[in-house]
């Protein structure tokens, strides 16, 4: 029986449906990625205490919604990398390396602000008012109003298509992303309703990733909150101190 050979140049081809099912895009295997913001060794501390309440209030949700998703021009042969961008990330279809992104950030980024505030130690008493209901004591209520949280993303083909899977099994990069957060901080008199400060912040992280490390597409949402309200806070002290009689605080 005469034996047939595959030609050396035809084994990419062969290849290409196994490389396909190696994209977590096509199995839709990833873990569901959860927003966590937690006590860290990098919040800020305040080098003044005041002995008065705040109140954290649920932030206000301005964010446009357009979004665009072309990720599956990764497996056009010549394009080095499909591309893709959510203003709504946790309504985003396709990641790198997560199925989901679950995040709520108008209550979510509110409670963080309350911790980074608990723990600066620049008020005595910090609480989250999930519902805007204030205690009789509550002196000042801190307001955010979120203006983007655009997420950026990229998987990597390396101008090679559907074949491109394989060098991510050998070490190469398979995407990049890119959270950030716009936000705007404001300060508010609980008695009067009078603003006393306000201020804008605008951060973003990016990270490269690797297929074998999966998990961590929208991860960097929590650094850049830590990284906006160490800014804020920062600020807000900088201004009491400069009149303190404007907060009330003499």
């Amino acid at each position: 029986m005469k034996k047939i050979y595959t030609p050396l140049f035809c084994l990419p081809l062969l290849l290409i449906p196994a490389c396909i099912k190696l994209s977590p895009f096509m199995i839709d295997a990833g873990p569901i990625e959860n927003f966590s913001y937690k006590i860290s060794p990098e919040m800020v501390k305040s080098s003044t205490s005041y002995d008065c309440t705040v109140a954290v209030e649920n932030f206000k949700n301005k964010r446009p919604t357009i979004g665009s998703n072309k990720m599956f021009f990764y497996l056009i042969p010549g394009l080095p990398y499909g591309w893709g961008y959510y203003n709504i990330p946790e309504k985003g279809k396709m990641f790198p390396t997560i199925k989901h992104f679950a995040f709520s950030p108008t209550n979510q980024l509110a409670e963080a602000a309350k911790l980074s505030l608990k723990q600066s130690g620049l008020f005595k008493n910090v609480y989250y008012s999930k519902n805007s209901k204030t205690t009789d004591n509550t002196k000042f209520i801190f307001k955010g109003t979120i203006l983007s949280t655009l997420y950026r993303q990229k998987l990597l083909s390396y101008c090679i298509g559907p074949v491109g899977p394989i060098l991510w099994l050998i070490g190469a990069p398979s995407g990049w992303t890119q959270c950030r957060l716009k936000l705007f901080f404001s300060l508010i008199d609980a008695k009067t309703g009078k603003l006393l400060w306000s201020y804008n912040t605008n951060n973003a992280e990016d990270r490269v990733i690797w297929w074998y490390y999966q998990g961590a597409d929208a991860r960097d949402y929590t650094s850049v909150m830590r990284k906006s309200m160490n800014e804020a806070i920062i600020n807000l002290e900088t201004k009491i101190k400069e009149n303190s009689s404007k907060f009330g605080l003499n």
